[in-house]
């Protein structure tokens, strides 16, 4: 259809022109492509669409510093990895942000309690600590990364100093281009303010755009978890110790008998202060018989897979919020036009799977954790938040990471039908353009929203 039909088809000047409405198109209510002339196109709604998704995902991402030695390839291969795990699975990109974000806050009351100034560790200090910013040097060991409370456990012991960086040090070395951001912004804001505008007007939406406006919100949920974090930090500072880890094992006041820190360690010789939170790849395919240990030992990189340990309720409902919310937009193309019927009812299925697996998935995770019964008691949760606002994590030791296989089963289950769910919304918001109402091709009418006489 050229530009000429589908403005004559579209537009219908007065009662008298020739144009054809829309009650004569009750045999073929529906357009195929349709190019851009005085209202909008196929081309328009799908390159839209397509530029604040990418937008959304690629810019969201802050990832943990690579390794020295990796290169250009292998980091770009890897945001492009968690670029499509973010558009499949939302969800859980945020639950790691809301994760990462919490576990900073608790690193820095550790921080606090040393009565350090809020000028020389900040909240963007433990982000940068936390994603592998920093790296030590010891006497007998070539560097490796450290974590936060690694940092903060070794300066209360006077194994090292306190990292002579400030924040704004931190914030040159991160490639956070406010232009870009600026950018991002507009678009964004410019979409949301369409599709909003169009609900206003009462004209139809289509299935792409209702999924991108819920990328939107997520990735706006995401990118608040990660505002304080680095972005694309390449090179890490290098702390020095004047000590071995023998010497700081001995001065553990907790090291068993007998025992030296080398003789039992998973990622690094300092495994004993803080214990790492599990890594997918690292500890839950080697209970799938997938065993994927580290490349070098001791790691040369904070993985980005760590699962979060949200520990504060709020952290917890507010990630629960954010993906229910999310879960339910899909829902609200429950009576849009689709193409054929079958399309349709298979919408309607995975919007609703899509919200009933969420829901399972936190269930199976609060009984395992415990979190559900304790919820409720409220003496208990302000104990716990008093624990880790005023102590350090107790050092830790051979304690060996354990998923039940019932667990692995269900979450493998409630993965394996999310993800076909949400391939299908993925496919179908491209392959409904095919066939679209009339009307979705109408532009807004702006001066709707002028006031006038």
């Amino acid at each position: 259809m050229n530009c000429s039909q589908s403005a004559s088809n579209l537009i219908n000047i007065d009662g008298n022109s020739t144009a054809i409405n829309e009650t004569s198109f009750s045999n073929n209510t529906k357009l195929h492509w349709v190019s851009q002339c005085n209202q909008r196109g196929t081309f328009d709604i799908l390159w839209s669409c397509i530029l604040t998704i990418t937008l959304c995902t690629w810019t969201v991402l802050h990832l943990n510093l690579p390794a020295p030695s990796e290169g250009f390839w292998i980091i770009a291969r890897r945001k492009a990895k968690w670029t499509t795990l973010t558009l499949l699975g939302p969800e859980f990109v945020l639950g790691i942000a809301v994760g990462q974000k919490g576990n900073a806050k608790r690193c820095l009351r550790c921080f606090q309690r040393l009565k350090v100034s809020a000028e020389s560790w900040s909240l963007r200090h433990s982000f940068f600590a936390n994603m592998g910013g920093f790296h030590i040097k010891f006497r007998d060991w070539d560097s490796f990364p450290i974590t936060g409370r690694q940092i903060c456990y070794l300066i209360e012991n006077g194994h090292i100093n306190l990292p002579q960086i400030t924040e704004q040090d931190i914030k040159d070395k991160s490639k956070a281009d406010g232009l870009a951001k600026l950018i991002v912004l507009i678009q964004v804001a410019w979409f949301v303010i369409q599709v909003v505008a169009r609900a206003i007007q009462h004209l139809p939406i289509t299935t792409i755009e209702l999924t991108t406006i819920g990328l939107v919100i997520y990735t706006a949920a995401t990118y608040m978890q990660w505002l304080k974090k680095p972005l694309d930090i390449d090179r890490p500072i290098i702390l020095h110790a004047e000590c071995t880890i023998e010497e700081i094992w001995e001065k553990w006041e907790k090291a068993p008998p007998g025992r030296n820190a080398v003789e039992n360690w998973k990622y690094t010789p300092l495994d004993f202060i803080e214990k790492h939170s599990p890594s997918f790849i690292n500890d839950v395919l080697p209970v799938l018989n997938q065993q994927r240990n580290p490349k070098d030992r001791p790691w040369q990189r904070i993985p980005n897979d760590r699962f979060p340990h949200m520990v504060g309720d709020f952290e917890i409902w507010c990630h629960f919020a954010v993906t229910l919310l999310y879960s339910a937009i899909h829902a609200i193309g429950w009576h849009f036009s689709f193409p054929t019927m079958v399309e349709m009812i298979l919408w309607r299925v995975s919007s609703l799977l899509i919200v009933i697996l969420n829901l399972a998935f936190v269930i199976c995770e609060s009984i395992t954790t415990g979190r559900l019964a304790k919820v409720f008691n409220r003496a208990q949760r302000e104990q716990r938040v008093l624990a880790l606002a005023t102590t350090l994590p107790p050092p830790q030791v051979d304690i060996p990471f354990s998923i039940p296989l019932w667990k692995i089963l269900i979450l493998a289950l409630i993965g394996f039908i999310y993800t076909g769910a949400r391939i299908y919304i993925l496919v179908e918001m491209f392959v409904g353009l095919r066939l679209l109402p009339v009307k979705a091709y109408l532009n807004v009418e702006w001066t709707d929203f002028i006031p006038h006489f």
